[in-house]
């Protein structure tokens, strides 16, 4: 169990530390090529607790608002950048990129989203308010602006990093230097977190103007327990130079200003780099973290957090055969150290390119999803992450969507590439758009299959898959008498089933009660820029005709929208052709292939206006 345990947990670490990687410029070309084979996989035995049989909940709920969804994403890095500076590209500088990045969010059925929470992020402490009482909204406004206009609730980390000011210090990671006096509403922490709730609370007292949608879930650390295992021998903190006392004092005076601005409010944490429930300091001799989770509970640490959060990242492949059966593992971990809290999974994913390994994210962010969704004490599920650098993609690729950074990105973004994964996420938001959070699927589980069976509101659905990577097993599914349509991971229409056996693979199924289908998800999209303005991100040509060939002869057009974008949906697979409709444009057009399991968009133009 204690290797187990270790090698689990570096793959945390090393998740983590992949963050720090650099990489070079990368774009998918057209051409596929196979999978090539890992490097080494090593796969040990381990002596598992009994399974858990997680029962669903019963829902009577009719509807499902946004607030009652399971699946959120997470930010990156491409949120912030470093500093208040204008990074070209990075999406809290420039209301257009960012207000495009959450209405595809939106587009994919995604209502949750969870801010990137770094020092170097401009929507940390030191740089909201880089002198005492004296708050600089500016990108938090935009960005609580922008969710609501899309109707997406936030998950704020609003801390993250100290002020030189509040601790006497260069180095953010130092706690503030006041962080025991009492009594506590003078310190400078907590006047910040009252402040900040009492924004955004929607009390109508000290809100930001315009505000409709308050934000009502809270953090206040990211990873605050994570040493830098990479960097001997002093393996110095990461995120948080406190001790545990330290945290847990910050967290209480935190919770405490939460709770007086909006006693509704939602205390999300301790977001650590270690699974709940972890018992040491160390992976193996490598001090990896400041303290332990047990270590954090002694100290009262869950008496500040309404809601238990945590990282974790699964290994890449055969994460849940029988011999290995990671999940399982990590939610009984999880469930001893939760303290009968509900659990809010801030932080988890796959990497996996456009291009050539795109299978293990494409049906990971499903099968994750509906086994965390089956737990009755798992409120929420955050896949990291959204959006990514291109520049970072070639060694990154954990987002379901890529846009350019850098000068490059001048007068070209916004402009996404969508990963097959993007697709994936969008087929089952909106398959199972019916269920809230609450409709907890009964997950029955043999040593080849699992089945997530949803129901409520008149509606059923199964979620079946092959546990390993590869290969088949054959499942049975008692419908009780309904007929239902069976839908592949892409969008495939798999015909009508009523109940009996059938064959799967690692790719989920999906069979539901509501008969309606269109097979055809194919897209095409892209941007019409102003060639005369190269340097701007409000460059959108509105109202030009861009004409789409297809299979079989002229498919259509559509006019591109108030910032310059246009999509063509619900294509069949095939071959087309893409074009602007008397304007000079560059390129003159596209020879585009669309194929359900084939990344899409980039496909844009540079056009002379008259």
């Amino acid at each position: 169990m204690h290797l187990r345990r270790r090698l689990l947990i570096v793959a945390i670490v090393l998740a983590s530390a992949g963050l720090l990687a650099g990489a070079t410029a990368w774009r998918p070309t057209p051409a596929r090529a196979a999978e090539p084979p890992p490097t080494w996989t090593v796969f040990l035995p381990a002596v598992m607790k009994p399974f858990h049989a997680y029962m669903p909940n019963v829902s009577t709920g009719t509807g499902v608002t946004g607030a009652h969804t399971f699946l959120g994403v997470n930010g990156g890095p491409i949120d912030g950048g470093a500093g208040t500076g204008a990074a070209p590209g990075f999406l809290a500088y420039f209301p257009t990129l960012r207000k495009n990045s959450l209405s595809w969010l939106t587009t994919a059925g995604v209502r949750w989203y969870r801010n990137y929470g770094s020092d170097a992020i401009v929507y940390s402490w030191r740089f909201v308010e880089p002198n005492p009482d004296q708050y600089d909204w500016t990108f938090w406004d935009t960005l609580v602006q922008q969710s609501q206009a899309q109707d997406i609730n936030l998950l704020a980390s609003i801390g993250d990093s100290v002020p030189a000011w509040a601790n006497g210090t260069s180095d953010w990671r130092q706690p503030p230097s006041d962080l025991y006096s009492e009594p506590m509403q003078n310190t400078a922490w907590y006047k910040y977190v009252y402040a900040f709730v009492q924004r955004y609370n929607g009390d109508g007292v000290a809100d930001m103007p315009g505000l409709t949608k308050p934000i009502k879930s809270w953090e206040f650390w990211n990873e605050p327990d994570l040493r830098e295992g990479w960097n001997p021998p002093n393996y110095p903190p990461h995120q948080f130079a406190g001790s545990v006392n330290d945290l847990v004092r910050l967290r209480a005076v935190g919770y405490a200003a939460v709770k007086a601005a909006d006693p509704s409010a939602v205390v999300v944490g301790p977001a650590t780099a270690q699974m709940a429930g972890y018992t040491s300091q160390y992976v193996g001799s490598v001090p990896w973290f400041i303290w332990s989770w047990s270590e954090f509970m002694s100290a009262g640490g869950l008496n500040t957090v309404d809601a238990v959060s945590f990282t974790h990242y699964f290994v890449q492949n055969n994460w849940d055969v029988p011999s290995f059966d990671e999940p399982d593992f990590v939610l009984s971990l999880a469930d001893s150290g939760r303290g009968g809290k509900p659990v809010w999974f801030t932080e988890s994913g796959w990497k996996g390119d456009p291009v050539v390994n795109y299978q293990d994210k494409a049906r990971n962010i499903v099968r994750l999803t509906v086994m965390m969704w089956s737990v009755p004490w798992v409120q929420h599920l955050f896949w990291y992450n959204f959006q990514e650098q291109s520049l970072l993609a070639s060694n990154y690729h954990k987002a379901l969507i890529q846009t350019t950074t850098g000068s490059q990105a001048n007068g070209v973004e916004p402009d996404p590439l969508f990963h097959p994964a993007y697709r994936t996420a969008e087929l089952m938001q909106k398959i199972l758009g019916g269920f809230s959070l609450d409709n907890h699927p009964a997950l029955q589980t043999t040593d080849a299959t699992r089945v997530g069976h949803f129901s409520a509101n008149g509606l059923d659905v199964w979620v079946a898959w092959l546990r390993a990577d590869s290969g088949s097993a054959t499942v049975s599914i008692d419908t009780g008498g309904q007929t239902t349509r069976m839908i592949g991971l892409y969008g495939q229409d798999l015909g009508l089933f009523s109940g009996g056996s059938f064959s799967v693979g690692p790719d989920p199924v999906y069979l539901t009660t509501s008969l309606q289908w269109n097979p055809n998800v194919g897209r095409i999209t892209g941007r019409l820029h102003d060639a005369s303005r190269p340097s701007s991100f409000d460059n959108g040509v509105v109202g030009a005709t861009v004409v789409l060939t297809g299979p079989g002869g002229p498919a259509g057009s559509t006019l591109s929208d108030s910032d310059g974008n246009y999509q063509f949906s619900a294509l069949p697979d095939g071959d087309y052709h893409v074009s602007v409709q008397g304007l000079a444009a560059n390129p003159a057009s596209y020879d585009i292939t669309v194929d359900r399991q084939r990344y899409w968009g980039q496909t844009s133009f540079a056009v002379t206006v008259p």
